[in-house]
């Protein structure tokens, strides 16, 4: 069985001589430049590690925490939270609880998955992560499309309110109005749009769009969607997308 020991304190840069801390081939962790070992990545031969042909999986543990995961999936979110976000342990096992449940309730597990339960868990414990750095640990792209229903679905394993997306976009759309420094009319449009729009998107988006839409009918030609996205802290694709979709949805003219 294979054993995965973990350096929880991963050093990055050498006490020594201030070069880089990385894995060498033999799976220790060492000084790029001088060559000091800082520790043992894997205890054992890789093919322990990856399980034998007869599909048996292999349990790779955290023996300081005695964490447990026994897929790729499971490893993938333990050190996501571990190594790359610095969450706390009870965190980090809430996320695999989450995610263990929806396996269980016969989800494809992906990396969005993965994602969302995270987001689950960091909700669940007062935490608030930002998607767009979750995004870019985890996936390594910003455009994730149906990614704010997993995380819907997701909250509903963790003890603790489902997210009212439409409440938190009000608050968004609040927030830009001000950053923008907007007229009332713009805003209380704005706000109408959040209220009549149907489906699961990012409050964030939701709130972007909304507000370039209201700034368009209320003749509010200063800004552009540039400002209206750097201020939502969107990108404007993503502005642009869920502007076509809700002024088709709406019937805007």
């Amino acid at each position: 069985m294979g054993r995965l020991v973990v350096v929880f304190e991963d050093p990055r840069v050498c006490v020594e001589c201030g070069g880089r801390v990385v894995y060498n081939g033999d799976g220790e962790l060492v000084c790029e430049r001088c060559g000091m070992v800082y520790g043992v990545a894997y205890d054992t031969p890789l093919y322990e590690r990856k399980g034998s042909r007869l599909g048996s999986e292999v349990a790779h543990y955290f023996p300081e925490k005695l964490l447990t995961v026994s897929c790729r999936w499971e490893r993938l979110l333990a050190e996501t939270c571990i190594r790359r976000l610095q969450l706390p342990f009870d965190v980090t096992l809430t996320a695999l609880n989450v995610l263990r449940k929806l396996r269980r309730e016969g989800k494809y597990i992906t990396k969005q998955w993965i994602l969302a339960a995270i987001y689950a868990a960091c909700k669940a414990y007062g935490l608030s992560p930002s998607i767009v750095e979750l995004k870019k640990q985890i996936l390594g792209k910003t455009r994730t499309p149906k990614l704010y229903a997993k995380i819907i679905e997701a909250m509903k394993h963790v003890k603790t309110r489902p997210i009212n997306f439409r409440r938190e976009a009000m608050k968004h759309v609040e927030r830009i109005c001000a950053a923008l420094s907007l007229k009332p009319e713009t805003f209380h449009v704005a706000y109408e749009i959040v209220k009549k729009y149907k489906g699961y998107i990012n409050p964030k988006s939701l709130a972007a769009a909304a507000v370039y839409i209201a700034s368009l009918l209320t003749m509010e030609c200063r800004i552009g969607e540039a400002k209206v996205a750097e201020a939502a802290g969107v990108c404007e694709v993503s502005l642009r997308t869920w502007f076509y979709k809700i002024v088709k949805q709406l019937t805007i003219e």
